[in-house]
């Protein structure tokens, strides 16, 4: 079901969405919604990835500004440290995008969380972005 929302745009936008929506044969109203709807998914995502980080150092996981500093101060020298990442949290930095993560849970869901590897991640992770139509 959808709804009406009436909203002001600058003139200069407004002349481009024109230009795509003629461009593109897909109407203004279908661009802007498809737009809105991205818009929300990802601000809904950022903010869900505050409140969780916030929830971790809250539950007292944290890692200390020194370790940090230290780990940092080590790259691209000899002893370089590794990052050791949950799965999760690599999850969350390689791949930003909702759609993208969206995958890898529903890959994860088809083939169970334990059989879900660090490269399957990376193959989703191609594979969709390749799949996502260039802007």
């Amino acid at each position: 079901m959808t709804e009406t929302l009436s909203i002001r745009i600058d003139a200069k936008t407004k002349k481009r969405l024109e230009a795509l929506s003629k461009r593109t044969e897909r109407s203004k109203s279908i661009l802007a919604a498809e737009a809105i709807a991205a818009y929300v998914e990802s601000e809904e995502w950022q903010l869900g990835e505050l409140q969780a980080g916030i929830a971790e150092l809250d539950s007292g996981q944290e890692v200390s500004h020194e370790k940090i500093s230290k780990w940092l101060n080590s790259w691209g020298k000899p002893g370089e440290r590794a990052a050791l990442l949950s799965i999760r949290k690599y999850v969350r930095l390689a791949a930003r995008e909702p759609e993208v993560l969206r995958t890898i849970g529903e890959e994860s869901k088809r083939r169970g969380t334990d059989k879900l590897t660090a490269r399957r991640i990376d193959q989703v992770i191609q594979a969709t972005r390749a799949r996502k139509p260039k802007r």
